[in-house]
């Protein structure tokens, strides 16, 4: 994979050859072309879609073929850049076009395998690798996906649930720490993961019993209520049965709450609550 043309997609979208960053083919459309093609990567994208995402509002009468150019100038890049050996073409599909590439080559995919990978390790009570495995697939991020894009005014909505992929394994990652007993080191990281995403009950579970094993019971009993409080005034709506039955434990000093998972299975369970 060292000489293989890569695309990343975890940040400002770059095509990477064997010398390093490529010069992207002519603009925003092919920049967002590509970029929409590897979030779709080997399955087919419709024309419509490439249309909406590129122009959420109006767009040019000529937008078809505006892609259709921008594809061209796609494809002379990977053929003139892709390793001999390597798999990867940009093919005409109808209703659209498939990128077809393998997975290694694209950093969306290789963060999807390193996190399932990690799951499988989580489950199997190994939380030190997939702690590490965890971290690793993180640091691959170098911004919001396709951050670029998203202020030049692209739009689609594999966007959302890209970074929902991200919070999730974030999630994990906290999961793994809590299984090998690091709830101090891993607060600040905590806070900061709750004040991108302050209604995520996950994280806020998390941060009850990092701070809880803390010996901070009052700012975990806090942290609800500051949840709590959140999704009354926003939704009218109360914090869910996992969330509400760890409340319940750190009133009555439940010792589960101080038994660590890296002496077992993670009880992913109540984990998965949101």
């Amino acid at each position: 994979m060292q000489n293989d043309l890569t695309i990343s997609v975890l940040g400002a979208i770059a095509l990477n050859g064997r010398n390093g960053e490529l010069e992207f083919p002519g603009g925003r459309i092919e920049k967002a072309v590509l970029g929409h093609l590897a979030l779709n990567a080997n399955r087919v994208l419709p024309v419509s879609a490439i249309q909406e995402a590129v122009w959420p509002g109006d767009r040019p009468e000529t937008s078809r073929k505006m892609i259709q150019n921008a594809v061209s100038r796609i494809r002379r890049v990977i053929a003139g850049n892709a390793a001999p050996t390597q798999n990867i073409q940009l093919v005409t599909r109808a209703p659209g076009y498939l990128l077809r590439i393998d997975n290694g080559a694209v950093d969306l995919n290789v963060f999807r395998s390193m996190v399932n990978s990690a799951r499988e390790l989580l489950e199997d009570g190994d939380a030190v690798v997939a702690r590490d495995r965890l971290r690793r697939a993180l640091d691959l991020w170098r911004g919001e996906a396709l951050a670029d894009l998203v202020e030049a005014g692209f739009a689609c909505p594999e966007l959302a649930a890209v970074e929902d992929e991200r919070l999730t394994a974030m999630e994990d990652y906290f999961d793994a720490e809590l299984a090998c007993d690091r709830f101090r080191e891993m607060t600040p990281g905590l806070e900061r993961a709750i004040a991108q995403a302050p209604l995520r009950e996950r994280l806020r579970r998390q941060h009850m019993i990092a701070l809880y094993r803390s010996g901070r019971q009052a700012e975990a009993l806090a942290t609800f209520r500051e949840l709590r409080e959140a999704l009354v005034t926003a939704y009218g709506i109360e914090p869910g049965p996992s969330l509400q039955a760890h409340h319940r434990m750190i009133l009555r000093h439940d010792p589960a709450l101080l038994r660590s998972a890296a002496r077992g299975r993670v009880e992913r369970g109540s984990a998965n609550a949101s």
